[in-house]
């Protein structure tokens, strides 16, 4: 289906008053994706929403923020496409009722992150996330900002700086920012070549292995898979 044939049958979706469910996949993604968006979040009894995109390296994407009356009531949002931070700001504006949010292909900003834009979600309390190519300290303020109410955090990281792997400052941010938190799972992804430089094993099993890890029965594992080195801390329940 294109773009345009799948924005003719959102229009009528609204005519269906009490749709509390939708998930959508498309091949491609030729038009503007904020317009589907719009047209989502005009949807008045919509609770759970999901779009996959499969080739979604190139998607145009504006959406501004919202304003007081275009608040969504989705609770569940499942974004499986390409999106940059900010973008991932902009649509947050449109949900305030959030209580689950997957994102799983997020990436750095070429402008600067409009942190002072975030809508704090007081709902949310898990959130999936996977990160390309994005530093620790924007990351760290996006957590910071969207809500002190978590109580599941799952974070993938891929192609991004060796600052996630300081065990101390996680530490730091969970117990002053998100107190509530009691799953965390953490996998961060690197690729074994010739310009690796892999930080001395003990020094990061003594930043994840502190009395603060322990309490909360968080285990923390390096795995060699292939051409790939992959650090792991997940809830000792999970192993």
């Amino acid at each position: 289906m294109s773009t345009l044939k799948l924005m003719k049958v959102l229009f009528r979706l609204k005519s269906f008053s009490r749709l509390s469910s939708l998930t959508i996949f498309l091949n491609h993604c030729d038009n503007d994706l904020g317009h589907i968006y719009q047209i989502i979040f005009h949807l008045p009894f919509l609770k759970y929403f999901k779009l996959n995109i499969l080739e979604y390296e190139n998607v145009n994407f504006n959406l501004s923020i919202a304003t007081d009356n275009e608040f969504s009531f989705i609770e569940y949002l499942v974004i499986h496409h390409h999106l940059n931070l900010n973008k991932l700001t902009d649509i947050l504006s449109h949900t305030p009722q959030l209580t689950h949010l997957c994102c799983f292909n997020v990436t750095e900003s070429k402008d600067d992150i409009k942190s002072e834009t975030l809508l704090k979600l007081n709902n949310l309390v898990h959130l999936t996330i996977t990160v390309h190519h994005l530093t620790f300290d924007e990351f760290e303020e996006f957590l910071v900002k969207l809500s002190s109410q978590l109580k599941i955090l799952s974070v993938t990281i891929k192609n991004s700086e060796k600052n996630y792997l300081n065990g101390f400052r996680w530490e730091h941010l969970i117990s002053q920012h998100i107190p509530y938190l009691n799953k965390f799972i953490f996998c961060y992804t690197d690729i074994i070549d010739n310009d690796l430089e892999i930080k001395p094993c003990r020094t990061l099993i003594n930043h994840f292995t502190s009395p603060f890890y322990l309490k909360k029965q968080w285990i923390f594992k390096i795995f060699v898979n292939n051409d790939e080195i992959i650090y792991l801390m997940r809830p000792s329940s999970y192993i």
